[in-house]
């Protein structure tokens, strides 16, 4: 093939022609050959590599032109972990090289298949190519006569996003191709929490909750799992359960506000569930129970109310000592009295002498048993030991009309009769102070209200049994006499004429 060349240089006397690459000429002849494998462009000014051909890689001649195809049917993938020989978990694909010369395939071609995964690992395998030591990923495919090498592309044991990649090693092709393989969990399962395996996706509820119990009763119920993806029933889930409680009174973490859940965790059974059993406090509240399951997508709650007392709780001491506004030192005085203090030594000096000429009198009769059993109080402790008194005529009252409620209260009449020192079964005023229940006030009469002699260091108390007893023999002397006659010898006001006969106050 010749053509004129348009480019002369000028070399001493005759005129050279300068010939474009890839062509030769004679230099006195007027015409360029294009060398071996290359062709004149279309406007004959410089040699091309023809149609279906290009340069080699060092640019010396042109070679045949191929052309590389990926072929990657749509779709995700499972991971291996889900079941053994899953189908869903392999992938059927093929490289295709033909050349762009005459369109024919080109069988032994080398195609570089290279694959990444985000996360970094574990990475897919294929199968059905060469492994490539030296190349994180990488597999040789060789293609057969027909142009195509066939592999198969086997999804890793975990989720994750995959990217194929191909080109021609031998010979090279003008394109290299690319893929996107996702391997997902399938329905009803989910990535766990490292992201390492298919876990199923499960659904707890809760049952035999709601409605109300008697303090300390027990009710039975049981927490279910079951698949999301079919509703089947779960065995071997691990089910973990919690309660919360707004009590009727008091704070939410005291115990006795609190119910029990046993047991508080473990594995559902063939039947998909986990039996536990509430125990109810003593006190009443609303009680939320929180049940939740490992890949469980959901967390179940229900309720349970533990029937409350309808009397109230006693009030606490600091808040009567607020309410009185009592100074800091008062207030350390309220609460050593209801700590058991003896309070002798602050009565007044007058008070402590008629007290002890009324000692002398008794202690020198047969009647055994005189003591002061209680001397000064503050208006706060005042106001609690007739806090006492009334809430134990209240649940006094309440339970003998409705003996169903003594359970629903079983917690506040335990208190209230340690305090007063009487069960509700007892009348303070014609009994001893029970034993059994420890220290206590022994208040056998209503205490005063407002401007209490107790708290103006002028008033004390003896027993009960020694008062009748005094009495008694008194009555039996000759002449007779009465308390109240022996107590004004000594300065005092015996308190029967007013209702508390265990009373002494210092004549005013």
């Amino acid at each position: 093939t010749y053509f004129y060349p348009n480019t002369f240089a000028q070399n001493s006397i005759y005129p050279q022609q300068i010939c474009p690459i890839h062509s030769s000429g004679a230099v006195a002849s007027l015409t360029c050959t294009c060398d071996n494998t290359f062709a004149p462009d279309a406007a004959g000014t410089k040699c091309v590599c023809p149609t279906g051909t290009q340069l080699n890689a060092i640019g010396s001649m042109c070679v045949e032109q191929f052309s590389l195809t990926l072929n990657a049917p749509p779709g995700d993938l499972e991971p291996t972990s889900i079941t053994a020989g899953n189908p869903n978990s392999t992938k059927a694909m093929s490289v295709f090289v033909k050349s762009e010369k005459t369109g024919l395939p080109k069988g032994g071609a080398v195609v570089r298949v290279v694959l990444s995964a985000t996360p970094a690992a574990p990475l897919a395998t294929l199968t059905g190519c060469a492994v490539v030591n030296t190349v994180v990923g990488g597999y040789d495919c060789t293609t057969s006569a027909t142009g195509y090498a066939n592999f198969k592309f086997v999804a890793p044991p975990v989720p994750g996003s995959h990217t194929i990649t191909a080109a021609c090693t031998t010979p090279l092709c003008v394109n290299t191709q690319s893929a996107s393989i996702n391997v997902v969990c399938p329905t009803g399962m989910k990535p766990n929490a490292a992201g390492t395996a298919c876990v199923e996706q499960l659904t707890i509820a809760l049952f035999g909750l709601g409605g109300e119990v008697m303090p300390s009763a027990t009710r039975a119920a049981y927490a279910q799992v079951t698949k999301s993806s079919d509703g089947s029933l779960k065995s071997g889930a691990q089910v973990a359960l919690s309660l919360t409680v707004v009590p009727d009174s008091g704070s939410p973490t005291d115990p006795s506000n609190v119910g029990r859940l046993l047991p508080s965790s473990g594995l559902t059974a063939a039947n998909g569930r986990l039996p536990f059993v509430f125990t109810a406090p003593s006190a009443g509240g609303l009680h939320t129970i929180t049940a939740t399951c490992t890949n469980c997508t959901n967390v179940a709650t229900d309720t349970i109310k533990v029937t409350g007392c309808p009397v109230g709780d006693l009030t606490d001491i600091p808040i009567l000592s607020a309410l009185a506004a009592e100074t800091l030192e008062q207030t350390r005085l309220t609460q050593s009295l209801e700590g058991g203090m003896d309070g002798y030594s602050l009565l007044s000096s007058a008070t402590q002498t008629a007290e002890q000429c009324l000692a002398d009198k008794i202690n020198a009769t047969p009647v055994p048993g005189y003591k002061v059993t209680s001397t000064v109080r503050t208006v706060a402790y005042q106001r609690h030991l007739r806090n006492v008194w009334d809430k134990f005529v209240e649940l006094k009252s309440k339970v003998a009309s409705d003996p169903s409620i003594q359970q629903s209260c079983q917690m506040l009449i335990t208190k209230v009769e340690g305090e007063i020192g009487f069960r509700l079964t007892q009348d303070p005023a014609n009994a001893d102070c029970n034993a059994a229940l420890g220290r206590a006030h022994c208040v056998r009469h209503e205490p005063a209200g407002a401007n209490p002699r107790h708290t103006q260091n002028i008033a004390f108390d003896i027993p009960l049994a020694t008062v009748d007893g005094y009495r008694n023999w008194l009555g039996q002397q000759a002449p007779p006499s009465t308390v109240a006659q022996q107590a004004s010898t000594c300065g005092l006001t015996w308190g029967a004429s007013f209702g508390d006969p265990i009373h002494f106050l210092l004549l005013q």
